[in-house]
């Protein structure tokens, strides 16, 4: 077994005894220090069949699971950074530790797909699934996100330019202020909650704020006047038999008094 540029190239068995000798050489130097396993590189069926033996023999030798989401092709229409696959399969196996997502882009412009065909992502859209991503999988028990691609560089494959949220003139893309306001909004949540689909309810400092997009009602539980934050950090008071969903996520609070 070796590892050959930044992949490593062995078997199952072989990463398992890598990962066990680690984790023991961490904990020996750190007890409280958190151990990461190698991050599994998508949903692929190769790539489960690889990491299924580790899962079910290992999980004792990592404290959080990781997954990497580079949704190119058909998957990106389903803004879901591929988290409640990963949290499926780590059930299998009765695991339940936390998820970080350690790489996580989508690319906009035209995004080829054997299923789907061409379909072009906007950069409005860009930003919209961006959100989407996020929020579900934080309901689906992810603690941390890591966008890989904030800026482009000019030596950087076409992927990652397209998925950046500065692109590489310095221009800002609508994706950088989704998700900024998307920070700004949960960045402290303690509890993430789907209540139905396109409608998800996040615990923030003690108070509710909802994450709401879509055709269907709003959640009988948002009464009166409430504070409606767009992703792009557009705030209106309205009523709340006035909120009106789009396919553009919306953050609903009480209304401050």
């Amino acid at each position: 077994m070796w590892l050959r540029g930044n992949y490593f190239n062995g078997s199952s068995e072989d990463y398992l005894e890598v990962l066990k000798a680690t984790y023991e050489a961490v904990k020996e130097a750190d007890p409280e220090a958190k151990v990461l396993h190698g991050g599994m590189a998508a949903m692929e069926g190769d790539v489960v069949s690889f990491w299924k033996p580790i899962f079910e023999k290992g999980s004792q030798y990592f404290d959080i699971a990781n997954i990497h989401c580079f949704p190119y092709s058909d998957v990106a229409a389903k803004a879901e950074l591929i988290v409640p696959e990963f949290k499926k399969l780590l059930s299998k196996y009765g695991i339940d530790k936390p998820i970080w997502v350690t790489e996580a882009q989508y690319k906009m412009g035209e995004t080829p797909g054997k299923i789907l065909g061409t379909k072009y992502i906007s950069p409005e859209e860009h930003a919209r699934i961006l959100v989407k991503s996020y929020v579900i999988s934080f309901a689906w028990g992810a603690d941390r996100v890591f966008y890989t691609s904030f800026k482009a560089e000019r030596f950087h494959p076409p992927g990652f330019k397209q998925a950046a949220l500065i692109d590489e003139n310095g221009e800002i893309r609508p994706a950088y202020y989704a998700l900024k306001t998307l920070i700004w909004k949960l960045d402290k949540f303690t509890s993430a909650e789907k209540l139905a689909e396109g409608q998800y309810r996040f615990m923030v400092e003690g108070k509710a704020i909802y994450v709401l997009w879509g055709s269907g009602q709003i959640p009988e539980e948002i009464t009166g006047e409430v504070l409606i934050t767009d992703i792009y950090d557009k705030e209106t008071r309205i009523n709340s038999s006035a909120i009106n969903l789009t396919e553009s996520p919306l953050f609903v609070e009480e209304h401050p008094h």
